[in-house]
């Protein structure tokens, strides 16, 4: 194997690595969806082993060559760039699964102003009108539920969004005010 073989081997198996879990990272962020977040896990399992073999393999080729070990030791270098990458993508993955993403939907026939988000952490969505929705991201700083507050014809309403939610139990649903909509009680 030439020096040139192994920096493009080196490269290659790093932009597979980088691209692979950015998309998952990508599609976890947008969806929150858990399988994602567990096929990310597993995808960091499987790429973990594929580097570590490549690598050993340069290693070997270091211990055997005298020539191309600057070769050698850039490449690996350049996969090594990953190891920041990959704690980052798992710091970013633990946030969002300490996150619950509600899709808001007005299902009533008037506008709502000023719809207070109460319990795990506290946010106003100033304006819905009729069918429109908005989506926001509620922290999960401990086990809490999330419940809202808005004012319709006068009257002060208080609905139950999510009865129970706790750490890395984030996931996504949508939320329709006015249906008198059960709490999503479910802890992924």
């Amino acid at each position: 194997m030439g020096s040139s073989e192994i920096i493009s081997t080196a490269k290659i198996t790093a932009i597979i690595t980088f691209i692979g879990a950015t998309i998952i990272l990508l599609v976890f962020y947008l969806t929150n969806n858990t399988g994602f977040g567990f096929l990310g896990l597993m995808y960091s399992a499987i790429m973990i082993i594929i580097n570590l073999v490549v690598s050993v393999r340069f290693l070997f080729q270091y211990h055997k060559l005298k020539i191309g070990r600057n070769a050698i030791l850039k490449a690996l270098g350049i996969m090594l760039l990953n190891i920041p990458v990959l704690i980052v993508f798992s710091w970013v993955s633990i946030a969002l699964s300490n996150v619950v993403r509600i899709t808001f939907i007005n299902s009533t026939t008037v506008a709502l102003s000023d719809i207070q988000i109460a319990g795990c952490e506290e946010k106003v969505i100033q304006k819905l009108t009729p069918g429109q929705s908005k989506t926001v991201r509620i922290s999960i700083p401990h086990d809490c539920g999330v419940w809202i507050l808005y004012s319709l014809n006068g009257l002060t309403k208080q609905e139950d969004v999510t009865g129970y939610v706790t750490n890395d139990g984030g996931y996504s649903m949508t939320f329709r005010i006015g249906t008198n909509q059960k709490p999503y009680d479910q802890d992924l």
